[in-house]
């Protein structure tokens, strides 16, 4: 299990390395980055206050359910699979 840990640290530090190079290359500056996770976030935030607006039935509410459906129907999906054998067969 050390080994994997470390194998993973490895791999998200080469990730963010590789994002901060891309950053610097591209001659993008950090108040820019910033800027964009701050409207992300704000665009984020005004979608959950209006999520109570929706109309019943309209095509983002619709979405709104099939995305909830579709996510619960995954986990429970990921549960069975992770588990199962585990339970069943008593292999880890």
């Amino acid at each position: 299990m050390t080994l994997f840990r470390l194998i993973a640290a490895l791999v998200i530090a080469a990730l963010a390395a590789a994002i901060l190079r891309d950053l610097r290359r591209g001659g993008r500056s950090w108040s820019g980055v910033w800027g964009f996770v701050k409207g992300q976030t704000g665009t984020a935030l005004h979608l959950w206050r209006e999520r109570k607006r929706l109309a019943p039935g309209s095509t983002l509410d619709n979405l709104r359910r099939m995305t909830y459906g579709l996510s619960a129907g995954f986990l429970l999906l990921l549960a069975l699979t992770g588990f199962l054998p585990v339970l069943f067969l008593g292999s880890t």
